[in-house]
């Protein structure tokens, strides 16, 4: 519904980027920041909130993932990423990692498994 989405842009409420419905993003790095919330269970998760653009729309996503933030350091504001989460098996448990890439620069995961819930899909927190 348009004069939905027009309120949402009237008031700043940015899209964010949900990891767990699409596991690939190609986007436009704009900007970056220490950022924390409150968990589901109401504890405070600190990590980054990052800015980008995806598609000519600008959007928003809140990662806790030491591995993604190391990989995004890599690139500058201005760079076009795919962003690629993953998922395999280690004893039996599925563990979620993250590969980002533009062009042919492959950024090395470490080997470090990043928890399920280390993109939240939203928060209430403005630019």
């Amino acid at each position: 519904m348009q004069i939905a989405k027009d309120y949402l842009k009237e008031k700043g409420v940015r899209p964010y980027i949900s990891f767990k419905n699409n596991p690939r993003h190609i986007v436009t790095l704009k900007n970056a920041k220490k950022d924390s919330l409150k968990g589901q269970d109401g504890k405070v998760v600190e990590g980054m909130s990052f800015l980008v653009d995806e598609n000519g729309e600008e959007k928003k996503f809140f990662t806790q993932s030491t591995s993604l933030i190391g990989q995004l350091a890599e690139f500058e504001f201005g760079d076009t990423v795919t962003i690629e989460m993953k998922r395999k098996n280690v004893d039996g448990s599925v563990k979620s990692y993250y590969v980002v890439t533009s062009g042919k620069k492959v950024v090395p995961v470490k080997d470090e498994e990043a928890p399920d819930d280390a993109v939240v899909d939203s928060y209430e927190d403005q630019y």
